[in-house]
């Protein structure tokens, strides 16, 4: 059992896109000998290292394991110049391995002097299937108690290294990508340049006249003159530099995940349903001339939260909590700022979670109708 819930801590944590610290590893072979595995992951501005160690497979003391791991989570953090690290350290054992040492060691808090490195110890009982948490220990860190879990529940992993594991991981994940190329993503922004250019030429892009011109929102004007392809033209013009290059670099950002994830035509409907809503919102709820991809963008992001929440899977490093952040600080950013069209935010959000979710309800039911 022992093995086998470590096969599948690695095989499970490799999936939450976590990277194997081969030079912290126990060797490349996964047996009954093996005795820890090390992984880490940037969480936003915090590396997460994980160090699995099998209480039963050792025959030192477990004090200098510790206390190495420890030293490569402040090196490393150091090297790539990240001020905060937590680690992790999950001891796999029964009751004739976890010792009162094992005990104490994971009862103990274990901070640094500035709390840049935080040290959780948790313990994991094969026999009774788990967690143990002693003292003041956090029971729940970036979903790795999900992933423990997880373990227990899985089946045998199929693979007796960590060549193996990683290869295994990178085919599964293949599974996941329903389009390669990127070339609809790329495709918006150039049509977003090439109207901002055309926009400089032929009066300027900040003009209010000309942004009327090229189709801006201008509630008035949908409402009561009924010019509602301005919906849809408004979602490519930019008003100003500024304004474009904010815009282009979140589609391309979110646009090549959801491209890849969800795939063109989910994609395209989701970007010009978000963008659409967004339109509504600012026609409705505003009355001043708007413009931008804003709204589908706020879109995208909601795209994002949808997968990685009803998956509970990353998108290519972007997980749950780092697409929440994203979207906290667009909204923050955004009601903070003056002449920023926020109803149009919400509305591309709501757009964006609308249309990704429905997407994913589908999908899902296809599946099971399909595994039936």
């Amino acid at each position: 059992m022992d093995l086998n819930f470590y096969k599948n801590l690695i095989k499970n944590l490799l999936e939450d896109e976590y990277y194997i610290i081969k030079s912290c590893c126990d060797g490349s072979e996964i047996n009954e000998k093996s005795r820890f595995s090390a992984m880490f992951k940037q969480i936003g501005s915090v590396f997460n290292f994980i160090y699995i160690i099998r209480l039963g497979a050792l025959k030192s003391d477990i004090s200098p394991i510790i206390e190495s791991f420890k030293t490569n989570s402040r090196l490393t953090s150091e090297r790539y110049n990240i001020r905060n690290a937590v680690s992790v350290f999950i001891f796999i054992g029964n009751k004739e391995n976890i010792t009162n040492e094992v005990l104490f060691i994971c009862e103990k808090d274990d901070f640094s002097a500035n709390n840049e490195f935080m040290n959780i110890k948790w313990i994991v009982d094969e026999e009774s299937q788990k967690l143990i948490i002693k003292g003041s220990q956090p029971n729940k860190i970036y979903g790795i108690e999900k992933a423990i879990k997880k373990s227990f529940e899985s089946g045998s992993a199929e693979f007796d290294n960590l060549s193996q594991a990683l290869k295994n991981n990178n085919e599964n994940k293949k599974s996941y990508i329903k389009s390669e190329k990127i070339t609809l993503t790329l495709s918006l922004i150039l049509i977003n340049i090439i109207i901002f250019f055309i926009m400089e030429l032929y009066g300027g892009s900040e003009n209010i006249y000309n942004l009327i011109k090229f189709g801006a929102i201008v509630p008035e004007l949908i409402i009561n003159k009924k010019e509602y392809f301005r919906l849809l033209s408004a979602m490519f013009i930019h008003i100003g530099l500024i304004h474009l290059t904010s815009n282009c670099f979140s589609l391309l950002i979110l646009g090549i995940r959801v491209e890849r994830y969800y795939g063109k035509i989910p994609y395209l409907i989701i970007y010009i349903f978000s963008g659409l809503i967004c339109s509504l919102f600012s026609t409705f709820l505003t009355s001043t001339v708007s413009a931008g991809a804003s709204g589908a963008v706020f879109g995208l992001n909601a795209s994002v939260l949808s997968y990685t929440f009803f998956k509970k899977k990353s998108m290519a490093g972007i997980d749950l909590y780092m697409i929440a952040i994203m979207i906290i600080l667009g909204f923050g950013v955004g009601f903070m700022s003056p002449n920023i069209d926020n109803f149009g935010h919400i509305g591309g959000f709501i757009g964006g979670l609308i249309s990704s979710s429905l997407y994913l309800f589908i999908e899902r039911k296809r599946g099971k109708q399909n595994a039936d």
